[in-house]
């Protein structure tokens, strides 16, 4: 069973034994199992083994949570195997709690990061990986008033509980209001937010794209971003997912992992003082990735 049907069964699994105190104290003891051979590339490569043997310029993909990460790390997986290159995806890998701490191991991202080869994602948060100047690098970001409002969803109602880091986030979320919780966090997203400003945007290898762009006009697109990561060949592929993309929802449903896709989503569920103040916190944020104000 390859990588993709395997993360497929496992959000079925989850989202069928959310709600079993058993089966998921179960959950969370075999999931740390499953990972060494669900992980095997990540694991080798971690430890300096190249495991590649493309040539293509490797992409290292950044982006915050709640931007379709998922779905788009997936697409260019898809692109990038036609070109046999290895996608690795650390973030996955490697617990949240120790992510930072291994990222600033310099001998760990001299073994693991190669220029060529390798497709790197979806990293929801900025690296200091060695020599990015090296690669294609991809930056796709929403709304942060719409990431906020819709990780309270996530993580109060349908966020895997395969962890118990997302228990503990879910209890206290419970206990909010969305008001208080995206007030809370939102600090902490523009620090990460300025991070790529400061750091990505100005560089010339650094391929811009916005969430927004993507759910109203996917077919031109992929199309460009494809092109512009060295992936535009395989027109028939591009097309391919094209066709099977779907960027609405019937009904918004709170517990569904795909609650609600449109742009502009913090406008109906905030009160407006809250945005007021979320105005001022994104301010720069806003500005420089030239959302309206």
């Amino acid at each position: 069973m390859n990588r993709e049907k395997l993360r497929k069964f496992y959000h079925k699994v989850n989202k069928k034994i959310k709600n079993n105190r058993f089966l998921v104290q179960l959950n969370i003891w075999i999931v740390p199992a499953a990972k060494y051979f669900y992980f095997k590339n990540e694991r080798l490569l971690a430890k300096g083994k190249s495991i590649s043997q493309s040539d293509k310029k490797s992409i290292l993909y950044f982006t915050a949570h709640k931007c379709a990460s998922t779905f788009m790390s997936e697409t260019i997986e898809k692109l990038s195997a036609s070109s046999q290159m290895v996608p690795i995806r650390f973030s996955n890998y490697f617990p949240n709690a120790d992510e930072d701490k291994i990222f600033e191991d310099k001998k760990f991202l001299e073994r693991a990061f190669k220029s060529k080869g390798y497709y790197y994602g979806a990293f929801r948060k900025f690296h200091k990986i060695p020599n990015l100047d090296d690669y294609f690098i991809l930056l796709i970001v929403r709304d942060p008033r719409d990431i906020l409002t819709s990780l309270y969803f996530s993580t109060a109602f349908n966020h895997p509980i395969s962890v118990p880091i997302n228990i503990k986030n879910r209890k206290k979320a419970l206990t909010q209001t969305i008001d208080e919780y995206v007030l809370e966090h939102a600090p902490r997203l523009d620090f990460e937010l300025q991070e790529y400003i400061n750091i990505l945007l100005p560089k010339p290898n650094v391929i811009f794209l916005k969430y927004e762009d993507m759910i109203t006009k996917f077919a031109d697109w992929l199309p460009k971003l494809a092109k512009n990561i060295g992936m535009g060949e395989d027109v028939d592929l591009i097309n391919q997912i094209i066709s099977k993309a779907k960027f609405s929802v019937e009904k918004e449903d709170k517990n569904s992992f795909v609650r609600n896709i449109k742009a502009g989503d913090h406008l109906e569920k905030l009160k407006p003082e809250t945005r007021k103040q979320l105005d001022a916190i994104f301010a720069d944020t806003l500005k420089k990735f030239n959302y309206v104000n």
